[in-house]
């Protein structure tokens, strides 16, 4: 095990999180918010140091890096990382202890949006901007983790997972990594500009469009307002937004060849199809949940508007955005229902959002639908196809194999949340949304309120942020007495 060359492009990892907190410095600057602008400094000087030291000390231990090495290094950075990306939160004065601080960069780097910040609308620019930059880096790292280690993996079944662009199999990890972001970035800077400036046009100020088109290509839902989206009340910045959640909930590699190969591969994509239909299904119960549950014309929400919001609420869940449209919360039994389902399931493979996965469901639905087929004809030989592609026995028991511990993680989370004080219902809200990364969303599950959590929930919520946004499986593999054998 070569633990230097994980230091070392950890160092690389920290240098780039101290540059990233340049931006959000000079902010401070321009707008004399002196507060905040040693929580700042601190993470450009520390940050950067340590960073720089490990990338200088360590250049002979790059090469010696292997595989396994590669499994360590994201656990290394989602964990670790928010700890330098806190220092702004805790000395600029927006937190009041360290879990705090600590709580709000793992919610960002890891793209799930809950937050322990309160009075958003008068928070300092400079910690809305750092939120955001926070979630926009988070996201990028899935991506590139998505599309090169875990597809390694290839566990879960990831080994299903087609990247339209090349991988650069047979050269190190790191040439790998480094060749999908530098293919990945300019497609992911350009779409979050073109978010900006639709919502702009749209009448979002400035400053909230550049943060909330961060947040909703990284699919990670903090907003600049107490009341996220639904306080701006726009028909017409929620459909930008739906379109640029949809945006970030695809795999980017289609993205990435959408001049080169043309929209013949979102028609081909399963997961595109599958998105789609089942966001459609969902706003279509939701929006009778909200019309005739909540009272209809009465004192419930018309036609319009509970459509309206019904679709807007669909696409932000089940893309593990979390954005809110409606102050009706929580909302009755069956649309909470239908919209923990949606955030449980989740994005695409290859997206910048979090859940089981929508080529995990799609599979498991069709192999149930086998199951029941065989009931009727057991001696028939029928195949599961993912897209044009046979999907073996052997792939789909790993399928089921990563759905028992996607729901046993939840269950497991939901148990210790409640040895916090935490009521059943609010602790499974919170466990469910930390695994899929879709944080604002417990709001319409179950209120409660993360800054008033004692410290343990909070560490618990912390650690299954993490686990949710490695897919289980990589932490796992740090369990296996075999991994560590020299």
């Amino acid at each position: 095990m070569s633990y230097g060359s994980v230091l070392y492009y950890f160092g690389l990892l920290l240098v780039a999180l101290s540059g990233l907190a340049i931006i959000p410095l000079g902010t401070a600057l321009i707008l004399g918010e002196m507060e905040q602008i040693q929580g700042f400094v601190g993470t450009v000087v520390i940050a950067g140091f340590a960073g720089g030291a490990g990338f200088l000390g360590l250049q002979g231990e790059a090469a010696r890096g292997k595989a396994r090495e590669w499994f360590l290094l994201p656990v290394v950075a989602w964990a670790v990382l928010p700890v330098f990306a806190a220092l702004p939160f805790y000395y600029g004065g927006v937190t009041v202890t360290p879990i705090d601080a600590y709580f709000e960069a793992v919610s960002g780097l890891t793209t799930t949006g809950a937050t322990v910040l309160h009075g958003l609308d008068q928070a300092p620019r400079s910690i809305l901007l750092w939120r955001a930059l926070l979630q926009w880096m988070g996201g990028l790292g899935t991506v590139v983790l998505a599309v090169t280690l875990l597809s390694l993996l290839g566990a879960g079944g990831m080994q299903l997972f087609r990247s339209s662009i090349p991988r650069g199999e047979g050269a190190s990890m790191f040439l790998r990594m480094r060749r999908i972001a530098v293919q990945i970035s300019p497609i992911y800077g350009a779409l979050s500009a073109l978010c900006c400036l639709a919502l702009w046009v749209g009448g979002m100020p400035m400053f909230d469009a550049v943060c909330h088109a961060m947040s909703t290509i990284s699919t990670g839902g903090f907003s600049t307002r107490d009341g996220s989206i639904g306080a701006f009340d726009s028909p017409f910045l929620e459909l930008v937004l739906m379109v640029f959640m949809t945006v970030g909930a695809l795999n980017f590699t289609l993205h990435a060849t959408l001049r080169k190969e043309g929209r013949r591969h979102y028609r081909q994509d399963p997961e595109a199809r599958q998105f789609l239909i089942v966001a459609g299904v969902g706003a279509v119960v939701l929006a009778v949940g909200m019309y005739f549950v909540l009272g209809g014309e009465g004192d419930g929400p018309g036609v319009l508007t509970a459509v309206r919001s019904a679709l807007f609420t669909s696409v932000s869940v089940l893309s593990t955005t979390g954005y809110l449209s409606t102050e009706s919360m929580p909302l009755p039994l069956m649309p909470a229902l239908v919209i923990f389902a949606l955030m449980m399931i989740g994005a695409s493979t290859g997206s910048t959002g979090g859940g089981l996965k929508l080529m995990r469901f799609g599979l498991l639905v069709r192999q149930s639908r086998r199951e029941l087929a065989r009931l009727a004809h057991p001696h028939s030989v029928m195949r599961i196809r993912h897209g044009d592609r046979v999907v073996s026995d052997q792939v789909m028991g790993a399928i089921w194999a990563f759905f028992v511990l996607y729901i046993l993680c939840v269950a497991s989370a939901t148990v210790m949340l409640c040895f916090t004080g935490l009521e059943f219902q609010p602790a499974l809200a919170l466990a469910a949304t930390a695994v899929s990364n879709s944080g604002p969303a417990s709001a319409l599950v179950s209120p409660v309120e993360v800054a008033a959590l004692g410290a343990g929930a909070k560490w618990v919520l912390c650690l299954t942020m993490v686990i949710g946004r490695l897919e289980i499986l990589t932490i796992l593999t740090l369990f296996n007495p075999t991994y560590w054998r020299i």
